[in-house]
């Protein structure tokens, strides 16, 4: 429930404000960036706010979602699926390189 993972002594009220204002700043920041800095850059200030603000309710948080099994699931789907992608990757630019160098000893 709601009630067991905030924490008794923490203020929610306005520390829940302070924590909004903290992702409208992220997005503030990442103006004019890249479309994965401007998708990141919000959530990592609201996350990095809330453990500020309210470091006990967060980590509560954060432990309820651990307590699934599905998200560690999908966690390791997702490690296994980028873990891949960049493996993939990093062979592609390894013969770009290659294909490179070969053409320069022509």
């Amino acid at each position: 429930t709601i009630k067991g993972v905030i924490a008794p002594n923490e203020r929610m009220k306005p520390e829940i404000l302070y924590i909004a204002i903290a992702g409208l700043a992220g997005t503030i920041v990442a103006r004019n960036r890249n479309i994965l800095f401007r998708i990141a850059s919000p959530l990592l200030f609201t996350v990095a706010a809330s453990y500020y603000f309210i470091p006990q309710t967060t980590r509560n948080i954060a432990a309820k979602i651990q307590e699934h099994e599905h998200v560690a699931k999908i966690y390791e789907s997702v490690s296994n699926t980028a873990k891949e992608s960049r493996s993939k990757a990093n062979l592609a630019i390894t013969d770009l390189k290659g294909d490179q160098s070969k053409k320069k000893s022509d």
